[in-house]
């Protein structure tokens, strides 16, 4: 048994996608709310052609989002054909 404590964010997105994958369905997740707390948020946004798409919107901490919207990025590169 392992008790640690992440952010809410982190378990609902990767944490939990995670856990199953690694242990090919057999492992669990029971988490409980901790409390609240403050932290350094800010909205991306994802433009496409200078338009900000709401689909694409996500608040994110300061220190991940330089890397999570290049990844988007490099994602939608090669999903949206060139025209």
């Amino acid at each position: 048994m392992l008790i640690y404590k992440l952010p809410l964010n982190e378990i609902v997105f990767d944490f939990y996608d995670k856990l199953k994958g690694c242990s090919k369905g057999y492992a669990s997740c029971d988490w409980e709310l901790d409390g609240y707390q403050k932290s350094k948020l800010v909205r991306m946004n994802i433009l496409i052609n200078h338009i900000a798409v709401d689909a694409l919107s996500m608040l994110i901490h300061e220190s991940k989002a330089t890397k999570k919207g290049l990844s988007i990025c490099s994602h939608l590169k090669d999903l949206i054909p060139r025209h």
